[in-house]
């Protein structure tokens, strides 16, 4: 009797294009890209996952350990894929405040075999509702818009001294009325 044991090897090429995608856009407003995932196995299944640095430069992986909800980033993307060949899907994500973030999204099987994207995200504020477009108050708005903002001093200046004005006016005002009441009692 003779027995043969054969082995057999199987490779398994998996790819992801862009390998970076970058996302420019205002705050609250879904903004969506295609990318797409390729094997070379028929019928591979993949499991996604995104994970989000507070390193914004860094390109270590054990950097991304934290979830989307840390930074206010709802994002969307297709969490379970069977891909034959190729498979082009979307990628959207909205985020709750201006900021740049990075993150990576990362496509695995059931082995050891993985592959992932960068993610760069940029919001800004949308200028509807940007609080320096805003009516300074009194309330010392003014002073905060300024520093929060950084706008330059040459046009903080004049809703600073308009605020002052404002408020010394309005301090004189209770003052006169006080003596008034008082002349009248």
């Amino acid at each position: 009797m003779v027995c043969f044991f054969i082995n057999s090897i199987h490779a398994i090429n998996l790819g992801i294009n862009p390998s970076k995608i970058d996302f420019n856009g205002e705050v609250n407003h879904l903004i969506c890209k295609n990318f797409s995932l390729l094997s070379s196995q028929p019928n591979l299944y993949v499991f996604g996952e995104d994970k989000w640095s507070s390193n914004k430069n860094s390109r270590n992986i054990r950097d991304y350990t934290r979830n989307s909800s840390n930074f206010g980033i709802e994002i969307k993307y297709p969490k379970q894929v069977q891909i034959n060949d190729r498979k082009i899907m979307d990628l959207c994500l909205k985020t709750d405040k201006s900021g740049e973030y990075s993150g990576v999204l990362i496509y695995r099987t059931n082995s050891t075999i993985a592959i992932g994207m960068w993610i760069k995200v940029e919001s800004t504020q949308d200028k509807n509702t940007n609080p320096t477009n805003q009516l300074a108050s009194i309330t010392g708005k003014a002073t905060s818009f300024a520093k929060e903002n950084q706008v330059p001093l040459k046009y903080a200046s004049p809703l600073i001294a308009s605020t002052l004005i404002c408020l010394i006016t309005l301090i004189i005002l209770v003052r006169i009325n006080s003596q008034i009441n008082r002349l009248n009692i």
